[in-house]
């Protein structure tokens, strides 16, 4: 298993680290950054895997400032068919979902545990230590997590 404690996911009772999701996203040229969490279902305690993906902006964008590039059926076919490959089909995210930024500490460590209590709506405790607290917002209330609940 790779990847911190506080990764660990656990679909189906099939342990593994987020850092094996990641091993195979960062080879798409299209993702420029990513973030996974377990999201648990409070009624049976069933727990899926939700893939949030910051999409690479093509130049034209960034020189334009338009909004990023949708994440395409196609990309997310290609990214679990690859993980499905290169992992298991246990691997393979129940969501993949596009965001515009990925939460860091301010010594540069993706906050997994902070998008996981986003998603679920509690409080994130300690905003103090991250670069850009502010991004946990794109995180909650999501309409296509909702419904899993």
């Amino acid at each position: 298993m790779l990847g911190r404690s506080d990764g660990v996911l656990n679909p189906c009772g099939v342990r593994f680290g987020s850092a094996e999701i990641y091993a195979v996203v960062e080879g798409f040229v299209e993702v420029e950054d990513s973030v996974c969490v377990g999201q648990r279902r409070a009624r049976d305690g069933e727990e899926r895997v939700v893939l949030f993906l910051k999409l690479r902006q093509q130049q034209q964008q960034q020189e334009e400032q338009r909004p990023q590039q949708q994440l395409s059926a196609d990309l997310k076919k290609r990214i679990a068919s690859a993980i499905r490959e290169q992992q298991s089909a246990r691997h393979v995210p129940a969501v993949m979902l596009p965001v515009a930024d990925i939460p860091y500490t301010v010594s540069g460590k993706k906050v997994e545990v902070a998008v996981r209590q986003a998603v679920h709506g509690e409080a994130v405790a300690n905003t103090g230590a991250l670069a850009n607290p502010a991004c946990l917002d794109l995180y909650r209330d999501l309409p296509d997590l909702q419904s899993w609940q």
